[in-house]
Protein backbone atom coordinates (compact mmCIF):
# COMPACT_ATOMS: atom_id res chain seq x y z
CA UNK A 1 0.00 0.00 0.00
CA UNK A 2 1.32 3.61 -0.72
CA UNK A 3 2.02 5.60 2.43
CA UNK A 4 3.12 9.20 2.74
CA UNK A 5 6.30 10.76 4.06
CA UNK A 6 5.25 13.88 5.54
CA UNK A 7 4.41 16.05 2.61
CA UNK A 8 3.62 12.69 0.57
CA UNK A 9 7.04 12.15 -0.63
CA UNK A 10 7.06 9.87 -4.50
CA UNK A 11 9.68 8.37 -6.35
CA UNK A 12 9.60 9.62 -10.08
CA UNK A 13 6.18 10.16 -10.06
CA UNK A 14 4.49 7.11 -8.07
CA UNK A 15 4.10 6.69 -4.14
CA UNK A 16 6.59 4.95 -2.41
CA UNK A 17 5.09 1.37 -0.74
CA UNK A 18 5.99 1.05 2.88
CA UNK A 19 7.83 -2.66 1.65
CA UNK A 20 10.02 -0.14 -0.62
CA UNK A 21 10.92 1.54 2.59
CA UNK A 22 11.45 -0.68 4.98
CA UNK A 23 13.92 -1.77 2.35
CA UNK A 24 15.33 1.03 1.74
CA UNK A 25 15.86 1.69 5.50
CA UNK A 26 17.45 -1.74 5.86
CA UNK A 27 19.99 -1.11 3.34
CA UNK A 28 21.15 2.07 3.55
CA UNK A 29 21.50 0.93 7.73
CA UNK A 30 23.12 -2.32 7.06
CA UNK A 31 25.66 -0.20 4.33
CA UNK A 32 25.88 3.30 5.74
CA UNK A 33 29.67 3.07 5.07
CA UNK A 34 28.99 2.91 1.45
CA UNK A 35 28.91 6.13 -0.94
CA UNK A 36 25.74 7.58 -1.04
CA UNK A 37 25.69 7.51 -5.26
CA UNK A 38 27.04 3.74 -4.03
CA UNK A 39 23.46 3.08 -1.86
CA UNK A 40 21.44 4.69 -4.91
CA UNK A 41 22.39 2.33 -7.34
CA UNK A 42 22.21 -0.94 -5.17
CA UNK A 43 18.18 0.20 -3.97
CA UNK A 44 17.93 0.88 -7.88
CA UNK A 45 18.90 -2.80 -8.67
CA UNK A 46 17.27 -4.29 -5.92
CA UNK A 47 13.93 -2.52 -7.14
CA UNK A 48 14.31 -2.30 -10.21
CA UNK A 49 14.21 1.28 -10.94
CA UNK A 50 14.61 1.22 -14.18
CA UNK A 51 14.16 3.98 -17.09
CA UNK A 52 12.59 2.28 -20.46
CA UNK A 53 16.00 1.96 -21.75
CA UNK A 54 17.25 -0.45 -19.36
CA UNK A 55 19.08 1.83 -17.06
CA UNK A 56 18.85 2.69 -13.50
CA UNK A 57 17.30 5.51 -12.15
CA UNK A 58 20.54 6.14 -10.07
CA UNK A 59 20.41 10.09 -10.17
CA UNK A 60 16.70 10.26 -9.18
CA UNK A 61 17.31 7.49 -6.47
CA UNK A 62 20.47 9.75 -5.27
CA UNK A 63 17.93 12.84 -4.74
CA UNK A 64 15.33 10.56 -3.19
CA UNK A 65 17.81 9.20 -0.34
CA UNK A 66 18.65 12.51 0.34
CA UNK A 67 15.42 13.87 0.65
CA UNK A 68 14.62 11.12 2.68
CA UNK A 69 17.53 11.95 5.10
CA UNK A 70 16.50 15.46 5.40
CA UNK A 71 13.54 14.75 6.51
CA UNK A 72 15.06 12.63 9.20
CA UNK A 73 14.00 8.22 7.66
CA UNK A 74 17.71 7.56 6.92
CA UNK A 75 19.08 9.10 10.25
CA UNK A 76 22.25 7.04 10.25
CA UNK A 77 23.68 8.37 7.26
CA UNK A 78 26.49 10.99 7.20
CA UNK A 79 25.67 14.18 5.00
CA UNK A 80 27.90 13.58 2.24
CA UNK A 81 30.71 16.54 1.70
CA UNK A 82 31.34 17.59 -1.89
CA UNK A 83 34.66 16.18 -3.02
CA UNK A 84 37.07 18.06 -4.67
CA UNK A 85 38.39 16.68 -7.94
CA UNK A 86 42.27 18.20 -7.00
CA UNK A 87 43.82 17.28 -3.61
CA UNK A 88 43.50 19.97 -1.52
CA UNK A 89 47.33 20.30 -0.81
CA UNK A 90 50.43 19.26 -2.82
CA UNK A 91 52.05 15.79 -2.44
CA UNK A 92 54.17 15.82 0.86
CA UNK A 93 58.23 14.55 0.73
CA UNK A 94 57.17 11.50 2.52
CA UNK A 95 54.63 10.58 -0.45
CA UNK A 96 56.97 11.45 -2.82
CA UNK A 97 59.58 9.07 -0.95
CA UNK A 98 57.72 5.93 -2.03
CA UNK A 99 58.11 6.82 -5.28
CA UNK A 100 62.11 7.16 -4.84
CA UNK A 101 61.88 3.85 -2.92
CA UNK A 102 60.11 2.30 -5.88
CA UNK A 103 62.94 3.19 -8.21
CA UNK A 104 61.16 5.86 -9.80
CA UNK A 105 62.84 9.13 -10.84
CA UNK A 106 61.68 12.77 -11.16
CA UNK A 107 62.31 14.27 -14.33
CA UNK A 108 60.68 17.29 -14.68
CA UNK A 109 57.12 19.17 -14.52
CA UNK A 110 54.19 19.72 -16.82
CA UNK A 111 53.99 23.50 -18.23
CA UNK A 112 50.44 23.15 -16.61
CA UNK A 113 48.20 23.44 -19.68
CA UNK A 114 45.62 21.12 -19.86
CA UNK A 115 43.97 19.19 -23.03
CA UNK A 116 41.72 21.97 -23.57
CA UNK A 117 44.40 24.60 -23.70
CA UNK A 118 43.95 27.18 -26.26
CA UNK A 119 46.74 29.63 -26.01
CA UNK A 120 47.60 32.36 -24.00
CA UNK A 121 48.90 31.52 -20.27
CA UNK A 122 48.44 27.97 -18.94
CA UNK A 123 46.24 27.88 -16.32
CA UNK A 124 46.23 24.50 -15.11
CA UNK A 125 48.31 22.82 -12.51
CA UNK A 126 51.83 21.93 -12.82
CA UNK A 127 52.01 18.12 -12.13
CA UNK A 128 55.39 16.28 -11.62
CA UNK A 129 56.12 13.63 -14.51
CA UNK A 130 57.83 10.24 -13.24
CA UNK A 131 59.34 7.62 -14.70
CA UNK A 132 60.70 4.31 -14.35
CA UNK A 133 63.59 3.19 -15.63
CA UNK A 134 63.78 -0.10 -17.64
CA UNK A 135 67.52 0.34 -18.99
CA UNK A 136 70.41 1.93 -17.62
CA UNK A 137 70.77 4.27 -20.17
CA UNK A 138 67.40 5.75 -20.45
CA UNK A 139 68.17 9.63 -20.40
CA UNK A 140 70.56 8.94 -23.46
CA UNK A 141 68.12 6.99 -25.10
CA UNK A 142 65.26 9.65 -24.36
CA UNK A 143 67.65 13.19 -25.20
CA UNK A 144 68.52 11.09 -28.44
CA UNK A 145 68.42 12.38 -31.66
CA UNK A 146 66.08 9.96 -33.69
CA UNK A 147 68.08 7.03 -35.63
CA UNK A 148 68.60 7.83 -38.96
CA UNK A 149 65.69 6.02 -41.71
CA UNK A 150 67.21 3.32 -43.20
CA UNK A 151 68.15 4.15 -47.09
Amino acid sequence: MPIAIGDGLSFCGRASMDSELRLIRGITHEFANLAWTELAATVCELLQWRRPNGGLKTGECYLFLRELHRRGWLPWLTASQPRSRRPARPLSPMHLLGYRVANWREVGTTQGRGRMYRGGHAEGIRKRIFLYPLRRNWRQRLCAPPPEPPT
